[in-house]
């Protein structure tokens, strides 16, 4: 998957009320779909800790933009790190 967009979340939870916040992340979809022509994309929410290790590995958040990427999740289908390749 390529990463397209990085976009910044802040909101406050409909279910508790408490704040989040994180990055919402657009990536290429690599799955071939019937009667799809051009490229698709999709979305994920990242928690921010999880956003920001994954974009210490660049200077500017910019510079993320076009990397090769593996998002892994964990037991709760939730995104638990974003791994360059």
């Amino acid at each position: 998957m390529v990463l397209v967009g990085i976009e910044v979340v802040n909101y406050k939870s409909k279910s508790t009320g408490n704040p989040v916040s994180g990055f919402r992340i657009h990536m290429t979809d690599d799955s071939e779909r019937k009667g799809l022509t051009g490229m698709a994309v999709f979305s994920e929410f990242v928690p921010d800790d999880v956003g920001r290790s994954f974009l210490r590995n660049f200077t500017k958040d910019e510079e993320a933009l076009g990397s090769v990427v593996t998002v892994r999740y964990n037991r709760w289908g939730r995104v638990d790190e974003i791994e360059l390749n």
